[in-house]
Formats: structure tokens, C-alpha cells, sequence
């Protein structure tokens, strides 16, 4: 696994850091890794808080993190490793704005922290439609008992 992430550091970001992408991305990091890593990204997530034995998420304003790639740190997204789960039901061009967005915890850019809403909101609290997901519920369909 290992060499796959390491595989992707020279890949280059393909995505600019406008303030619409920042905003929608900011909405998937609150819901796929703030509980981890923290609102701020200093590893000091929900997770950790409310269960300390669990270990430690990589606090993401680090040095160590900063070297990284935007190539490495969209590898990890989509590979996962440890105890984080891959990122892949984001698309990839959403991952590459996560990149940016943690470049913007980092002090790169300048973005909102904390939630985009509280527990419960839909609507513009939430990621749009993707070209992964669907865009209108699956139909019920209620079983026949005989």
C-alpha cells in the first residue's frame, strides 16, 4: 500500500483553489475527516476526544505533512491507510480540492473551519450531486409477502 501512495507523490494538482471549490470541499472534510483529524486539521478530531485510547490522526498542519506532496496526500485520500478508509466514494477531482483545502489549513489559502452546518441539515450544507452517486432516490419497492 505503501508504494501505491508513494506511487502517486509526483503527480501534479490539477485543480485551482477558488473560493467555490474551497467552500464545497470544506463540506467533505467536516463530514469524511474532521472527525480524525480535527475542524483545524491538528489531529485533535471528535474521535480522539471522546475515545482517547483510539491513537492519533496526523495532525495535517504539521511540518511533516506540509512536505508532502499534493501528489501523496491525494494517494493517501484515495488508498486509505491504517485506520483511515479510503476516500474513493469522493470523486477524484473533489479529493484533488481536498488537497487544496488542507494547503489552506496549512496557511496556503484562506478557508472557513468548523462545520458547514449541525447534525441533521441537508441542503446547501451539503456536497452536490456527483457523477458517482445518484441524483434522484431509488424508488421503494415493497415487498410482496405471500
Amino acid at each position: 500500500m505503501m508504494a501505491t501512495i508513494d506511487s502517486c507523490s509526483t503527480i501534479q494538482n490539477p485543480t485551482s483553489a477558488d473560493a467555490r471549490a474551497l467552500l464545497n470541499v470544506r463540506k467533505y472534510f467536516s463530514i469524511n475527516c474532521a472527525v480524525c483529524h480535527g475542524d483545524s486539521g491538528d489531529g485533535n478530531g471528535t474521535l480522539k476526544q471522546l475515545n482517547p485510547a483510539y491513537g492519533f490522526a496526523p495532525s495535517l498542519i504539521a511540518d511533516i505533512t506540509k512536505n508532502r506532496t499534493d501528489g501523496y496526500i491525494c494517494g493517501m485520500l484515495r488508498n486509505g491507510r491504517g485506520l483511515m478508509p479510503s476516500a474513493n466514494r469522493i470523486e477524484e477531482s473533489d479529493r484533488w480540492d481536498v488537497v487544496n483545502y488542507v494547503r489552506g489549513l496549512q496557511g496556503k489559502y484562506t478557508v472557513e473551519l468548523g462545520p458547514v452546518g449541525r447534525p441533521g441539515e441537508t441542503g446547501d450544507k451539503l456536497p452536490g450531486v456527483t457523477r458517482l452517486g445518484p441524483t434522484v432516490p431509488a424508488i421503494y419497492a415493497h415487498p410482496t409477502v405471500i
